[in-house]
């Protein structure tokens, strides 16, 4: 069966099933009024209230079509913002929608993509500063409404409302500022869970790694040598966050999607005889994405009916085509879902999540159900989510924090300079932090009786002084204590995550002998039972 070939019966169930979805859940769509209003400012008051509320920066209120706005105006690529303490007992522990009308004039493109217009939070955290903000092009445009959306942790030290320009030249203005928060206080965590989380299968753990979409026998193989019982299957279609999904029609990517689970069914057979359970990662969205100049930005999945239609037709026929393959053990729905600002009439994850689900059950009973948080499956955004009204669903996190070390010198040639353990963007990073960053994602595992996969973790292999391995080594440790499946990123795919490659950059070979990442890998693997 491919996918673009469906029944008149699956599509009658999947408009259903998403019309019900957006009729039926608590999580609202961008543009309703719901939650409580923590700030609200028409700016149609004087500059000393504004400073009263705790506005500090230069800016003027302007007349504007009837109305007052705030006017913000920078002649420099220097920082030009104002911006707003938030009460923090007000937010903690929870989603914080962020909303106002926005209109700039020639706003130059600023050195880092990150920078430009700023509508954003400034929320300090024990482990990190995050920066969740608004997408907002460069140029000119008229008056829109724009929002986001973000958890607010319980340990958020400070939050700050941060409007106007950074790195750009230009003018904008803003108006109508709402902040709401949305969702329900975090729940404390019980001491135990009272019944076993449903985790979709009897194996004490399941170990493995992602691998990429044109896997071979060999690499399969290897990796079930090793002693992994768990393959995350990313159906990647030539890049990330980059792909061809970008420009395609709805056929084209069905196309390429069919011939990839093609390939994927024929490995199916060895995968039983090698004791690997599959997860199918949907790595490659539907719809692509209109921007990515910051990574899962303006997915069209969240901004387009019809690309979630296809979303759900695709979970339908996969369904379909596996629900008899006892190799498989999961679907894992999106891969880093991140909604940004979602139009009224398109469902959230929240509800594009729950329709999926409900498809699949529709037609497959038995096998598990993955479900990534917001936020890019970073820790944070189970947080957004509450669990899916469906059986047999596992929920996943993403582990890359902190990014600085993670991630240093993928896109540049400089030298990789930042170790683990150690002092990171001014905060020590050692296992006690790492346990304290999970402790969130405890939290809503415990409150709601759950299951965590961890879906990817990993460390640039040439991180000084060992860095990855020491990374790796207690990464698994608190993962393995949490009782959490997980899977390694990546096996085979970019060497700059391979186990199998030394620290030296510049080698670009596998090592003949296990490097100590490998080995650790293989020691953890060698525990695991094949189903």
């Amino acid at each position: 069966m491919v996918i673009s070939r469906l029944s008149t019966s699956v599509q009658k169930f999947m408009l259903t099933t998403a019309l019900c979805a957006l009729a039926g859940s608590a999580t609202p769509i961008y543009g309703q009024q719901q939650g409580e209003i923590i700030y609200s400012n028409d700016f149609s008051v004087r500059k000393k209230d504004l400073r009263r509320d705790g506005f500090k920066g230069k800016y003027n209120i302007q007349d504007a079509e009837g109305s007052k706005v705030i006017h913000i105006q920078s002649k420099s690529t220097k920082k030009q913002t104002i911006s707003l303490p938030l009460d923090i007992n007000q937010i903690r522990g929870k989603t914080i929608s962020v909303r106002a009308r926005v209109k700039a004039e020639n706003v130059t493109e600023p050195e880092y993509a990150y920078n430009g217009i700023k509508m954003m939070l400034q929320s300090r955290l024990p482990w990190e500063t995050r920066y969740p903000q608004a997408e907002l092009p460069r140029g000119s445009f008229s008056w829109r409404n724009v929002s986001f959306k973000t958890f607010i942790p319980t340990e958020t030290e400070e939050c700050n409302l941060v409007l106007g320009l950074e790195q750009s030249l230009g003018d904008v203005w803003f108006d109508n500022l709402e902040i709401r928060a949305d969702g329900v206080l975090q729940k404390a965590q019980p001491a135990t869970m009272i019944t076993p989380a449903y985790k979709g299968h009897s194996l004490p753990r399941l170990r493995g790694a992602m691998i990429p979409p044109l896997a071979t026998a060999d690499d399969l193989k290897t990796l079930s040598s090793w002693g992994a019982n768990l393959v995350r299957w990313q159906l990647t279609w030539s890049g990330f966050p980059r792909s061809y999904a970008d420009t395609a029609t709805v056929a084209s990517y069905t196309k390429w999607l069919n011939g990839l689970l093609d390939h994927v069914e024929t490995m199916m057979p060895l995968c039983r005889q090698l004791g690997l359970k599959v997860v199918l990662d949907l790595h490659t969205l539907p719809g692509g994405v209109t921007d990515a100049r910051v990574s899962g930005s303006d997915m069209r999945l969240f901004k387009d009916v019809a690309w979630q239609q296809t979303f759900l037709n695709i979970w339908a026929t996969i369904a379909e085509r596996f629900k008899n393959e006892p190799a498989i053990w999961g679907y894992d729905l999106a891969n880093e879902p991140s909604e940004g600002v979602v139009p009224d009439g398109v469902m959230t994850w929240q509800q594009l999540a729950t329709a999926a689900a409900q498809a699949i059950r529709n037609i497959d009973t038995t096998h598990t159900i993955i479900v990534e948080g917001n936020i890019g499956a970073e820790p944070i955004g189970l947080n957004m989510l509450t669990p899916i009204p469906v059986k047999g669903v596992v929920y996943s996190i993403h582990m890359y924090n902190p990014f600085e070390f993670t991630h240093q010198a993928i896109w540049d040639n400089q030298p990789a300079k930042i170790s683990y353990p150690g002092t990171i963007d001014g905060r020590v990073w050692d296992k006690q932090m790492l346990r304290r960053f999970l402790q969130m994602t405890r939290d809503w595992q415990y409150t709601h009786n759950a299951h965590i996969f961890v879906g990817e973790f990993g460390a640039i292999r040439w991180a000084p002084n060992e860095s990855a391995y020491n990374y790796l080594k207690e990464c698994i440790e608190l993962f393995e204590e949490y009782g959490w499946d997980w899977t390694y990123h990546a096996f085979r795919e970019f060497d700059g995550w391979s186990v199998e490659h030394t620290t030296d950059r510049t080698n670009t070979n596998r090592s003949e002998p296990p490097t100590k990442r490998q080995q650790l890998m293989m020691d953890w693997f060698g525990k695991n039972q094949k189903p």
